[in-house]
């Protein structure tokens, strides 16, 4: 099989999906004839590309460089044009893009395309009437649609017609290849760690900080990451900055990223339940990255975090509670049975979101989209 994946963003990029794309395309190529990786011209070369996410380059996935710039204009569009060309010249088996845009550009090809859907677009008060035209389209051209969540794909087949195959891909991580040891925790200085992006409302920092405000001062806070703009007048943000409770790292190339998470002693994923994102349609990427390093966790129960984990593999607490969020962190700490426990079964657990099982899960739904195309 011969995989076109094709991606409008440029690379190598700050955001987690860039880390999902990139990893999935290597995962893919060790399983399939050849992928070949569709992303914008004059960002990247090849090498600077793959050692950024620190992955080594499959001999059979091949990177092809879309032209995305017109002098100094950058569009879509451009690439979009640059991209039928080039996927038309390659003749792949079939296509795959996260990109409602690039889909809607390519479903009038001979090509099967499966699309991969992360959110509903027309939900967005913003552009809604725009984004729902162009999902109609988009669903109604795709023969196979990606979703990370259950949630997600039963959201998306209550709002449009479809005739394509759906299938639940879950994001996907690397698993350390044995559970680490839990390391003694007295005498020393606690740290609470997040790791990831802090720009959305719904990833929950909000209450996160108003969580650690209740903790015992010698437990402190560590962000893998930025603390955004919008957090930094809070009240809760602002005493933990006095106390000098509060670490932030800044943003950090992926392979750093993980040295920290490797070292940490609690890691926290404070998703709110107010936003339907959160709640029903993300898979996150720093829980499983959390948890393949068998590190113990407290999350927000959500339908979401569900998908992933139960009670024997996080500490699930309320979600948008700072008390109840505090309560499980302190519980992690005090117990170090407790954390042994589900760190060992958390790592455990993610073996079956590794990269090469999110790969296999894509693979076998292409394999019935062209079945279903050559009937």
């Amino acid at each position: 099989m011969k995989i076109a994946y094709c991606y409008s963003e440029i690379l190598p990029s700050n955001v987690a999906r860039s880390i999902q794309v990139v990893n999935t395309c290597a995962a893919l190529a060790k399983q399939v004839r050849q992928v070949i990786f569709y992303i914008p011209a004059g960002y990247c070369n090849e090498k600077h590309l793959f050692s950024f996410y620190n992955i080594k380059q499959p001999e059979n996935l091949k990177i092809c460089f879309c032209k995305k710039k017109w002098g100094f204009f950058s569009s879509n569009q451009i690439f979009n044009y640059s991209l039928r060309r080039a996927v038309s010249d390659n003749k792949p088996d079939i296509m795959i893009t996260r990109h409602l845009k690039t889909a809607d550009a390519l479903i009038n090809s001979h090509t099967p395309l499966i699309f991969e859907a992360h959110e509903i677009f027309s939900n967005k008060k913003s552009s809604a009437l725009k984004n729902r035209v162009l999902e109609n389209r988009v669903f109604a051209g795709s023969q196979g649609v990606i979703c990370l969540t259950k949630g997600l794909s039963n959201a998306l087949q209550n709002s449009f017609s479809s005739r394509a195959c759906f299938s639940i891909v879950p994001s996907g991580t690397k698993v350390s290849t044995q559970v680490r040891t839990q390391p003694a925790l007295s005498g020393k200085k606690l740290y609470v760690t997040y790791a990831g992006t802090t720009r959305y409302r719904w990833k929950g920092i909000s209450t996160l900080m108003k969580a650690m405000v209740l903790l015992p001062e010698h437990i402190s806070l560590e962000i893998v990451g930025d603390l955004n703009q919008i957090y930094k007048s809070e009240k809760a943000v602002l005493q933990l900055t006095k106390q000098k409770r509060l670490k932030i790292t800044g943003h950090l190339p992926p392979n750093k990223a993980a040295l920290h998470l490797k070292k940490a002693q609690v890691a926290v994923i404070p998703n709110s339940g107010k936003d339907i994102i959160s709640r029903i349609y993300t898979s996150p990427l720093k829980l499983l990255e959390a948890m393949a390093e068998g590190l113990p966790v407290v999350a927000s129960d959500l339908p979401s975090i569900r998908e992933i984990v139960s009670e024997d593999q996080a500490v699930l607490v309320t979600p948008d509670d700072p008390g109840a969020l505090a309560e499980g962190i302190l519980k992690l700490f005090q117990d170090a049975g407790l954390r042994t426990r589900i760190a060992k079964n958390a790592w455990l657990r993610a073996k079956d979101f590794s990269w090469e099982k999110r790969a296999g899960r894509i693979i076998k739904m292409a394999r019935e989209v062209l079945n279903r195309a050559s009937n």
